[in-house]
C-alpha cells in the first residue's frame, strides 16, 4: 500500500470502531452504535458473535410477491429522538429472517472481478446435468457480489446501506471525483483496480438492506444530514476496500490438509465454491462462485432480493472461514462440521457424500478448509490468544496483590477468558437472550467495563390508570435476540412502558463488595 492509503487506512479503521451518540445523529431507529460491533471477529473488519445477529423482515403476498419491512428491511431494538423506545414489528409482516454479519475482508479483490469471471460459472437450467444450478443476482443491471444473496454490487452502497439501517446514520453518495480516488471504483463493477494495499491483517434494486440507492440518505431526527461527511465515508470505504484477504497456508507439510483439498473436490464442494476466480491481478483464491444457489427448504429464509428467492444465497467465500464462526446466514452452525452436514437444495448431494465419508476423511477436509488462513486468529470469545494483561493501574488490570502471585495471576487470567468466551447452542444459549457471554455487555473501554448503548437491557411492563405497574408472566427484560428457528419476543399492545438499562462496569467490585 502506498503511504496515502495507509492514512487512509487508518483514519478508516478508526471511524470503524468510532462510538456515534444520539447527538451525532445516531438513530431514530437503531440496532448498534460503530461499525465494527458486528464487524469485530476475529478482528476489526470481520463477522460477528451471536450477540450481534439481526432481523430482515419483509411481507409475502398471496401472489407470491414481496415487499420488506419498513427502514430497509431491518428490524430494529431501540429508538431514540421520539421513536418508539422499543421499535416493533410493522403490521402485516409474515418473513422473518435471522442474519449473522458476514466479514469484509478481502472485499476489494472481490470489487475489482470482471463480470465475466463470475457469469462464467452460471448455469441457470442447469444445461450439464450435474444437480448445481449457480445464477447471479442484479443490482441496478450490474452482476451482485456482496451479501448473503449477493444483492449489491458497491462496496459503498454496502456500506451506507447499514450505517443508515443499523445506525440511523445519514450519508450523502460519494462524488465522482472520491470514487474514482477510492482503491478499487467503487461504481464500476469489473473495472481495473489500483493499487491494492493490505495494511493490516486479516440491496438489490428493490431492497435495500445492504445496498444504499445512489442518492442522499435522511431521517426525522433533528442532526442536520447528512450525519456522516463525505471525507468520513470515503475512509470507512477505502478501510473496507484495503482490508486483506486471509492468506492461505502452504500445504506441502500437511498431508492432512492435502488429502482434504482432494476430498474437497471428491464429495462436489468445488461444484459451487470455486477454488478461484479471474482478477485483473491474477487468480483469486476466495472458494466461492458468487453466484445464488437453492439451498433446500431447511435453509430457506423467505426473503427476496433481487432476483434471489427465499431459499437462495450467495455461495461463502471460504478464505479465512475457520476464525469467522459461526457459520450459514444465520449463524445456526457452531463449526464447520455442521454447516456442511446442513447443506440442503444443491448442496445436499454434497453432504450426504461428507456424511459417508470415514471420520479420518472428514478430519482431512476439515483440515484443508481451516488452511486457507485465520487459524492463527481462532477464539473462543474475542480476546486474541495470548492476550496480555493489563499493567498495575491500567484499565482492565488485576489487583497488585494477583500481579504479583504467578498461581492467582493464572487463576485470574483463566477467569478472564472464561469471561470473554462465548456460550454456544450446545451448551444452552437462549432461546432468547441479549448477550452470549459475560464480556459481550461488559467490555467498554476494556473487558470487565460497561457496554454502549446499543447493548441496553430493555425493561419493560404495564402501567394503568391507577398507577399500579404489572410485570409480563416471562419477566421485565425484553430480550432483543433469539436462537436462529425462534422468533425474538414482542411486545403486547398492552405494554406501555419501556425503560433502557446500560450494564454497569464491574472494574473494582471487589473493593466495593469488600
Amino acid at each position: 500500500a502506498t503511504a496515502e492509503q495507509q492514512a487512509t487506512f487508518e483514519r478508516g479503521q478508526q471511524m470503524a470502531v468510532r462510538r456515534f451518540s444520539p447527538e451525532q445523529g445516531l438513530g431514530p431507529l437503531v440496532n448498534v452504535s460503530f461499525c465494527a460491533a458486528c464487524h469485530e471477529k476475529p478482528t476489526t473488519g470481520g463477522s460477528s458473535p451471536r450477540y450481534r445477529d439481526f432481523f430482515l423482515t419483509g411481507t409475502e403476498l398471496g401472489d407470491g410477491s414481496f415487499i420488506p419491512g419498513g427502514h430497509g428491511g431491518v428490524l430494529t431494538s431501540y429508538g431514540f429522538a421520539g421513536a418508539p423506545t422499543r421499535p416493533g414489528l410493522d403490521e402485516g409482516i409474515n418473513v422473518i429472517a435471522h442474519r449473522n454479519a458476514i466479514p469484509f475482508f478481502g472485499v476489494g479483490l472481490i470489487a475489482e472481478l470482471p463480470e465475466a469471471s463470475i457469469l462464467a460459472n452460471a448455469d441457470e437450467d442447469d444445461a450439464d446435468g450435474d444437480g448445481i444450478s449457480g445464477r447471479p443476482n442484479w443490482d441496478r443491471g450490474f452482476v451482485g457480489r456482496f451479501g448473503r444473496k449477493a444483492q449489491t454490487v458497491s462496496i459503498e452502497g454496502f456500506i451506507r446501506g447499514p450505517l443508515n439501517n443499523h445506525l440511523g446514520i445519514t450519508s450523502n453518495p460519494l462524488s465522482e471525483a472520491q470514487k474514482a480516488a477510492l482503491p478499487v471504483p467503487s461504481a464500476s463493477p469489473g473495472a481495473q483496480g489500483r493499487d491494492f494495499g493490505s495494511p493490516s491483517s486479516p440491496g438489490a434494486v428493490d431492497f435495500r438492506q445492504a445496498a444504499a440507492p445512489e442518492e442522499p440518505l435522511t431521517d426525522a431526527d433533528d442532526v442536520p444530514d447528512p450525519e456522516l461527511t463525505s471525507e468520513d465515508l470515503f475512509d470507512l470505504v477505502s478501510f473496507a476496500m484495503l482490508l486483506a484477504a486471509p492468506e492461505p497456508e502452504d500445504l506441502s507439510n500437511n498431508e492432512l490438509g492435502l488429502r482434504g483439498r482432494d476430498v474437497f473436490s471428491e464429495v462436489g464442494c468445488d461444484d459451487c465454491h470455486t477454488p478461484t476466480l479471474e482478477g485483473p491481478r491474477g487468480l483469486i483464491p476466495l472458494y466461492s462462485d458468487l453466484l445464488l444457489h437453492d439451498m433446500g427448504e431447511a435453509l430457506a429464509d423467505g426473503m427476496q432480493q433481487g432476483v434471489a428467492m427465499g431459499s437462495e444465497f450467495r455461495t461463502q467465500p471460504l478464505w479465512g472461514i475457520i476464525a469467522v464462526a459461526p457459520y450459514l446466514h444465520d449463524g445456526r452452525a457452531t463449526t464447520l462440521d455442521e454447516a456442511i452436514r446442513m447443506h440442503g437444495g444443491e448442496g445436499q448431494g454434497s453432504a450426504d457424500a461428507y456424511e459417508a465419508l470415514e471420520a479420518g476423511e472428514r478430519e482431512a477436509l476439515i483440515e484443508f478448509l481451516a488452511s486457507l488462513g485465520g487459524r492463527g486468529q481462532i477464539t473462543a470469545g474475542l480476546l486474541p490468544s495470548g492476550a496480555p494483561v493489563p499493567e498495575a493501574g491500567e484499565p482492565g488490570s488485576p489487583e497488585p496483590e494477583i500481579l504479583a502471585d504467578p498461581n492467582l495471576l493464572a487463576k485470574w487470567q483463566a477467569g478472564r477468558t472464561l469471561f470473554d468466551d462465548d456460550a454456544l447452542l450446545s451448551q444452552g444459549l437462549g432461546p432468547l437472550f441479549n448477550g452470549d457471554s459475560c464480556r459481550a455487555c461488559h467490555f467498554d473501554p476494556v473487558i470487565g467495563g460497561s457496554s454502549p448503548v446499543d447493548l441496553n437491557v430493555m425493561r419493560h411492563g404495564t402501567v394503568d390508570m391507577m398507577g399500579d405497574f404489572t410485570a409480563p408472566a416471562y419477566g421485565t427484560i425484553l430480550h432483543k435476540l433469539a436462537i436462529p428457528g425462534v422468533e425474538r419476543r414482542e411486545a403486547s399492545p398492552d405494554q406501555n412502558v419501556f425503560e433502557t438499562r446500560q450494564t454497569p462496569s464491574i472494574l473494582g467490585l471487589g473493593r466495593i463488595d469488600g
